[in-house]
């Protein structure tokens, strides 16, 4: 039995995974550079072929990614919000210690989110059923590097299931009905979203169809695909405006300049 639910749309953690993929090299030269002394003090209790790293990430105030920092770190006995500690290999090379730090990023980025909109809307997954809910698994399958907004909402998903699991261990009849009360705006922003993006969807020509991402091979429904190929496309949009600082100009209407953010990946020792 296969679950297709479509989520409240996610930030894409996109921008952190790309700095940590960065970062991972510049991680291994640092590594390659310390003597065996210098490195004890950072290594895994439990795997002198491991070495930890410190990662902070920055959010401003709506909680868009700003920046990131990594750092060469013995494990802190406390842990500030907006950072995770994680270990890479010392001696598997760089493509493993990139494939750990990513896979590291991910699951920081799927936990932070689920947390946030736990508290922003509530038990999203509230009104499943108990078989449906048991249905998704635990487990998001790692996002690959050009994944699309159907991945991003499958693996959030996964995240959030654990959580309304855990919800129901210690639930009521009241808490249910206060959960689905709680639900209605989002309720209200996926039907207005959905709307949107059909008529985007429609208003494409066959030219517009060969340039989006193909989920033709997907078992999803039509509607299911307007929306997530329509999320893609503002994604892309977005990233684009930000990349070009466009300065846009209609008809003497000016739009207000889009600049980009750099990652601020850093790497220190």
């Amino acid at each position: 039995m296969e679950i297709t639910m479509i989520l409240r749309p996610c930030k894409s953690p996109r921008p952190l995974t790309a700095a940590a993929s960065v970062a991972a090299y510049e991680l291994r030269d640092a590594i390659r550079d310390m003597t065996l002394k210098d490195l004890e003090r950072f290594i895994c209790p439990s795997s002198g072929s491991s070495i930890g790293v410190l990662v902070q990430v920055q959010f401003d105030e709506d909680n868009a990614y700003k920046g990131v920092k990594f750092e060469i770190s013995a494990k802190p006995e406390k842990i500030h919000a907006d950072s995770f500690h994680c270990y890479v290999s010392i001696m598997q090379g760089y493509w493993r210690t990139e494939h750990q730090l990513v896979e590291a990023a991910e699951d920081f980025w799927l936990n932070r989110e689920a947390n946030l909109r736990t508290d922003l809307f509530g038990r999203e997954l509230v009104a499943m059923t108990t078989e449906e809910l048991a249905a998704v698994s635990p487990y998001h399958s790692k996002l690959h590097s050009g994944f699309h907004a159907k991945d991003l909402n499958d693996a959030l998903l996964a995240a959030l299931s654990n959580r309304e699991r855990a919800a129901r261990e210690d639930d009521s009849n009241h808490k249910k009905i206060t959960a689905r009360e709680e639900l209605k705006p989002t309720q209200k922003f996926l039907a207005d979203e959905a709307k949107d993006a059909i008529a985007w969807w429609e208003s494409l020509t066959e030219s517009d169809r060969t340039h989006l991402p193909a989920y033709d091979y997907r078992a999803i429904g039509y509607e299911a695909r307007a929306i997530f190929t329509y999320r893609d496309f503002m994604e892309q949009k977005q990233e684009r405006l930000k990349q070009k600082g466009a300065d846009l100009a209609f008809m003497n209407s000016t739009l207000p300049q889009k600049t980009g953010c750099s990652s601020g990946a850093k790497v220190a020792a």
